[in-house]
């Protein structure tokens, strides 16, 4: 790959170098501040999943581990697939930090996992349309992930349907847009009843859907509660994390 130059210094390189420094020290304090909230019983709450686990919590940053307000932990898996997760389950990275909070933590806490957007916007249209969306690998999604979460000592395990589509998201790298605006929501409907269905039938999982706290039919999440077009903003993540309140209350 060839980098852009500045005085003999390869200035995207150097860039990716000192995101991946930011990253790794943010994730070590985010490991310090955690062997405290263990000692003390103050993790209240675990994250898995994708960007928007990260946007629904706290400032955006790729980190992979990360801290939400007080007590709420987040494990973030980057730019990974409901159907990845389900196909080859949580990377050891992941299942480490997992592992590491819920042996050590006082008492059960919930793990809250949110996937699917990426699915929705880049993948299905690939393989799929509407009233024929290839979405068998929700169950074993669903039933995989329950697993982990039991093994590891979390009650309860919680499935949150992801924001919806926007209809003006810019393709980005290697995620671009795949179908027109109807097509992903026709996509996102039928993934947000599979996983619906899925966990009324699997024993220990849950289902929260805030869906309707922040959709609009014309444009996928209210103009007015997304920056970007994909992620909810800060006024979006208030409406969530209210209603996650609710929910775990």
């Amino acid at each position: 790959m060839r980098y852009p130059t500045v005085l003999g210094f390869d200035t995207a390189r150097a860039a990716h170098w000192a995101r991946r420094t930011r990253d790794f020290l943010i994730s070590a304090g985010t490991t310090l501040r955690l062997v405290v909230d263990l000692a003390t019983g103050g993790v209240r709450e675990v994250w898995l999943g994708d960007s928007h686990t990260v946007h629904l919590n706290r400032g955006y940053v790729t980190a992979n581990f990360l801290r939400g307000r007080d007590g709420v932990y987040i494990v973030h898996l980057g730019s990974r697939l409901m159907y990845s997760v389900a196909a080859g389950g949580v990377p050891r990275w992941a299942r480490r930090y997992l592992t590491l909070i819920a042996k050590a933590s006082r008492r059960p806490v919930p793990l809250l996992v949110c996937l699917g957007e990426i699915d929705v916007r880049c993948h299905l249209a690939k393989h799929g349309s509407p009233g024929h969306w290839p979405l068998g690998f929700v169950d074993g999604f669903v039933h995989s992930t329950v697993a982990l979460g039991e093994e590891l000592g979390y009650a309860p395990v919680v499935f949150v349907v992801p924001p919806p589509p926007c209809r003006d998201h810019l393709s980005v790298g290697a995620l671009p847009v795949v179908g027109d605006f109807p097509t992903r929501i026709s996509a996102f409907e039928t993934l947000r009843g599979e996983l619906s269905q899925r966990c009324a039938e699997t024993p220990g999982a849950r289902y929260l859907d805030m869906t309707e706290l922040v959709f609009d039919a014309d444009n996928g999440i209210r103009e007015d509660l997304t920056d970007d077009q994909c992620h909810v903003n800060v006024a979006g993540a208030r409406l969530f994390r209210a209603a996650v309140d609710d929910f775990l209350a």
